[in-house]
């Protein structure tokens, strides 16, 4: 394994570890590191953490296809009517009309995989025992928390659900209509962008022991708060194409096409957090004072109780663009150019709102302040948790923080221009070689604004990869149409493709016709460098996650492993079994009309 492979591999690790783990352990991610021992942690309870995700990019990549080669350009491996998303030029070598729709299996973790093998419940309590050490100082007095049956009174959480996959459906069709021999028009719909997020954790409980001076007493306070929570986050981008391709020269050896198209895309993102604390304080061991209590008699003018946070967010907006192609056929080698134009997708919701109330008891001190001084000369606004800030005549106040929303985000796609060259080899040139090269203008970027923990002020966030050249590579392999002794040497291939469905349709082959199967392995990337700013509280987090991504600088835009084959002289099947990023279960069908 290279030096670059073990980086990104290790990267990869911290994601998913960091993803899991911060999201089962909520006590933890809610306080900060700049926490003072003037309070311990009686009782922890983890409660139950259920997670959801799907994924499905099609964003750097040329094709949208069953067959889309891996996001290589390919005049030898064409997209039929596909090729309005990828290379229109092709539109003027349709010979025939064509109809496409790309769908795929509905595939979730939670299928194949249980919770414990994604993260055990031993994990999970090792995970916890730092930060309840070292964030929430659990009182170990008469017990040990690395000791399970010790008797402390903590239960780590449960991972009661973890399904990360991919929806099943219809993700792309299209239409070809040549209107002569040398000229066809393509329109289709396909979508770059589809993916979700969902968290729900029940039952998490803590109960914090502190203590004021107050002349020569000595108040007892106690915090009580169990919490529950649900996060959404969704994103669909739709894109609609319609364009045109013409054959401008053509003789015996050699063949000119060019060809454009119009692009106009749609986009939605949600974002949803509620978080409605049930919390008490309790003076002396006896008096009892509750959060979120509209009857609360000692509520004076302005104060409040409230306790809670809560985002809502659903922004909505369109873009519009083009692609250009151009296409040389020269005996067994083509050449295509092509260009695609940048997008910049604003997305807009005026009624977009981040709202919450925090104990005045918890502090959110800006944390780039705070790293300025040493740990063990902290002032107290740097104390997380500070029960010196409690009003004994009303321990139950709140206050309103900085979070906020912006009412705009957006994203943004890089303009691009590739090369693509093919080259045939076999005896009749059967077989397909390509090569492509892109250079890229711009950046893949998500950009918003919020304001929240540790900030004082609305900020900016980025989520972005700035690419500056790409590479693509693909080999397409055409087999034998009958079963001979010969092609029984491929059957291990064969299998690899899975291509169970094949084998089926050839050994029938006297009743469907099946011809031209061809395999196919295609690569394409992207090399840049990656950028995030402003998304984590913790900058030192930011920028390790930063420098992992860009030890590599390589963003993959495309893989497929995949196969393709001819049925009753019309109905083309083309079968993805590997891809990136839509890894598995392709299928496309392309019905030809003659």
């Amino acid at each position: 394994m290279t030096k670059q492979q073990i980086v990104m591999y290790q990267g990869i690790q911290k994601l998913m570890r960091g993803f899991v783990v911060g999201a089962v352990i909520l006590g933890g991610t809610v306080l900060s590191s700049y926490a003072q021992e003037d309070f311990s942690t009686l009782r922890f309870y983890g409660g139950n953490v259920s997670v959801n995700s799907n994924l499905d990019l099609n964003i750097l990549g040329t094709g949208t296809l069953g067959q889309s080669f891996g996001g290589v350009y390919s005049a030898r491996v064409g997209a039929g009517a596909g090729a309005v998303f990828a290379n229109p030029a092709e539109l003027g070598r349709l010979g025939k009309a064509s109809l496409m729709v790309n769908s795929r299996a509905r595939i979730l973790s939670g299928d194949f995989v249980t919770t414990d093998d994604v993260l055990d419940a031993a994990t999970i309590r090792t995970e916890t025992i730092p930060t309840l050490r070292d964030n929430l100082y659990f009182d170990e007095t008469n017990c040990n928390l690395d000791v399970a049956s010790s008797g402390c009174d903590f239960v780590g959480t449960e991972l009661s659900n973890f399904n990360v996959g991919f929806n099943g459906g219809v993700s792309s069709f299209g239409v070809g209509i040549p209107l002569t021999e040398a000229v066809g028009i393509g329109v289709g719909m396909y979508k770059p962008i589809s993916l979700g997020f969902g968290l729900r954790a029940t039952g998490l409980e803590m109960y914090l022991d502190a203590a004021q001076q107050t002349g020569d007493q000595t108040v007892a306070i106690n915090f009580l708060a169990g919490i529950s929570l649900n996060a959404a986050i969704g994103m669909d981008v739709s894109a609609f194409a319609v364009g045109a391709g013409a054959t401008v020269y053509q003789t015996e050896d050699l063949r000119v096409s060019v060809g454009a198209s119009l692009e106009q895309l749609f986009g939605r993102t949600q974002l949803y957090l509620n978080a409605l604390p049930s919390a008490m304080v309790i003076l002396s061991r006896s008096t009892e004072y509750y959060f979120n209590d509209t009857s609360d008699r000692n509520l004076t003018g302005d104060d409040t109780n409230m306790l809670m946070w809560d985002v809502m967010g659903d922004y909505k907006g369109s873009a519009a663009g083009f692609r250009a192609s151009a296409g040389v056929d020269y005996q067994f080698l083509s050449l295509t150019l092509g260009y695609r134009s940048g997008y910049t997708l604003e997305m807009t919701d005026p009624n977009a709102r981040a709202t919450s109330f925090t104990p005045n008891f918890l502090n959110l001190f800006p944390d780039d302040i705070c790293d300025t001084y040493p740990d063990d000369d902290l002032p107290a606004e740097c104390e997380q948790i500070n029960f010196a800030n409690i009003d004994l005549a009303k321990p139950n106040l709140t206050k309103q923080t900085l979070d906020s929303l912006g009412q705009q985000m957006s994203l943004e796609l890089p303009s691009v221009f590739s090369i693509g060259l093919d080259a045939g080899f076999g005896k009749t040139n059967q077989h397909t070689i390509a090569l492509n090269g892109s250079i890229y203008s711009g950046s893949l970027e998500m950009q918003g604004v919020y304001g929240g923990r540790g900030r004082t002020s609305v900020d900016p966030y980025t989520i972005g990869f700035t690419p500056d050249i790409g590479i693509g590579l693909g080999l397409d392999l055409q087999f034998a149409d009958k079963l001979t002794p010969k092609s029984l040497l491929l059957l291990p291939v064969r299998l690899l493709f899975l291509d169970f469905d094949g084998l089926l349709m050839q050994a029938l082959g006297g009743y469907t016709g099946y011809a031209d199967p061809h395999y196919r392995i295609g690569f394409s990337a992207a090399l840049g460098t990656f950028e995030i700013t402003h998304l984590f509280a913790e900058d030192e987090d930011q920028r390790q996650l930063v420098d992992d991504l860009n030890a590599v600088g390589i963003l993959p835009t495309g893989f497929s492993l995949g196969r393709q084959y001819t049925i009753f002289d019309r109905l083309d099947i083309a079968v993805n079994v590997i891809a990136l990023p839509n890894l598995v279960a392709q299928t496309g069908l392309i019905y030809n009309i003659k």
